[in-house]
């Protein structure tokens, strides 16, 4: 009897195993989708989705924000604003890839036309962003970080402010993948290290790259005692849903 339960549990496990290798797969396609969709937007029209200023959108017929707004596509190459990683660029960028026929729409809403500028709350944000294959609330989105640099991330959003201020996009407070996913997807398209290369950690306050030290407690991202590191320590640790990670377009 023991060696049978034995057996029922090991064939559970293998089979969460499985599934959660099957997630990390198809995450880590989507990002590379939406790498090439968003590579393939430029090279047409010399912009980045969500950054196509809003008269030339008009004219390639995108939705695009209403013209006078200060949150409208500005062409300056940053998905928001060089200080701010929440603008109306960052919910056009999806609504622009899929009018542009560039990705599939699996979004129930998006802006059309001249859009008036609407900050995504939780009830809309799954109408507006892709959720990740990962599951678990975790989303895709897209924006410029405190180094310059265009990114996509995938976190738990809650809220994503449309203005052209310097507020960043609220995440939920606890992160939305465990060290396990994080090094995972790292390592798959990476150097497998949380703070170094083109996937990164990110903490919650957003402001660019986790610290090298942990962020607040046991169980988070980056281990405390080898920063090169994701979080481990035990299997339980690493299990906790205490990471967010940011994907460079390249």
């Amino acid at each position: 009897m023991l060696v049978i339960i034995g057996l029922l549990v090991a064939g559970v496990l293998t089979g969460q195993d499985l599934i959660l290798a099957a997630k990390i797969r198809a995450t880590t396609s989507q990002y590379r989708s939406y790498n090439t969709a968003a590579n393939a937007f430029y090279n047409k029209y010399n912009n980045y989705p969500g950054d196509i200023p809003s008269s030339l959108a008009e004219a390639f017929g995108f939705s695009y924000v209403a013209g006078g707004n200060a949150a409208q596509g500005d062409g300056d190459g940053y998905i928001g604003t060089s200080t701010s990683m929440a603008s109306a660029e960052g919910i056009m960028f999806w609504a622009d890839l899929f009018q542009a026929n560039l990705i599939p729409n699996a979004l129930t809403y998006l802006p059309v036309g001249s859009w008036g500028v609407t900050d995504a709350v939780a009830a809309s944000i799954p109408t507006l962003f892709p959720i990740s294959k990962l599951g678990s609330n975790n989303y895709f989105w897209a924006a410029t970080f405190t180094d310059g640099s265009n990114y996509f991330a995938i976190g738990p959003l809650l809220t994503f402010n449309a203005s052209s201020g310097t507020q960043g996009p609220s995440m939920s407070a606890a992160q939305g993948l465990s060290a396990i996913m994080a090094y995972d997807i790292d390592v798959k398209i990476d150097d497998g290290v949380p703070n170094t290369g083109i996937i990164q950690s990110i903490n919650t306050s957003l402001g660019g790259t986790a610290s090298l030290v942990q962020n607040g407690s046991v169980n988070s991202c980056i281990n405390a005692l080898n920063a090169g590191a994701y979080s481990g320590g035990t299997t339980a640790q690493s299990k906790v849903p205490a990471c967010q990670l940011r994907l460079r377009f390249n």
